[in-house]
């Protein structure tokens, strides 16, 4: 049954999302196709990598790979809707980059072999970032907050970033020593 939840129902929800995307995809603003390019993308690497694994083969790259397209696809959106300029700026700078920086980390640093344990957490950080700034400008609008979907988009992101962060960060310990430790 654990294997039917985690390889199938866990990464089978992200297509009730794209499926309402997709059924709206006309008629919803930039920034919203941003999300769905960045959900496709999400799925298609979750389904390449659970393909992989049942075959024994390495995917493990797939996540360098993940968050740089991720990271990309991300700051954009918060570059359609973050309206301070300065802030702008830092986001077309990160746009940039940060790809960059998981690019380097891949063919140099940790290499293809291992989780990226530099970029994850420094990612999650910077959505983290983006995602305060952004609730602060919105808390100057006279709209009401439910009203508003990026709001939505917004806080779903800042869930999954600040509920991932520690899981990033600590990546190498996990693999390592506690996965020794469940199987002994």
């Amino acid at each position: 049954m654990t294997i039917v939840y985690l390889d199938y129902v866990v990464p089978g929800s992200i297509l009730l999302p794209i499926a309402v995307l997709l059924s709206k995809y006309r008629s919803v603003p930039a920034h919203v196709k941003l999300l769905f390019y960045y959900l496709v993308i999400s799925a298609l690497v979750n389904l390449t990598g659970i393909i992989m694994a049942r075959n024994n083969l390495p995917n493990i790259w797939l996540i360098h790979v993940q968050t740089t397209v991720e990271s990309f696809l991300l700051l954009w959106l918060f570059s359609f809707i973050i309206k301070k300029p300065v802030i702008l700026k830092m986001i077309r700078v990160l746009m940039i980059g940060f790809p960059v920086f998981c690019i380097i980390n891949l063919l140099f640093i940790q290499g293809t072999g291992n989780f990226p344990s530099y970029t994850r957490p420094v990612e999650a950080l910077i959505f983290i970032a983006l995602c305060m700034i952004y609730w602060a400008q919105e808390s100057d609008e006279e709209i009401p907050w439910a009203n508003n979907p990026a709001n939505w988009f917004v806080t779903g992101l800042f869930l999954y970033f600040s509920g991932a962060f520690f899981i990033f960060l600590f990546s190498s310990y996990l693999a390592g020593y506690v996965s020794l430790k469940v199987m002994d």
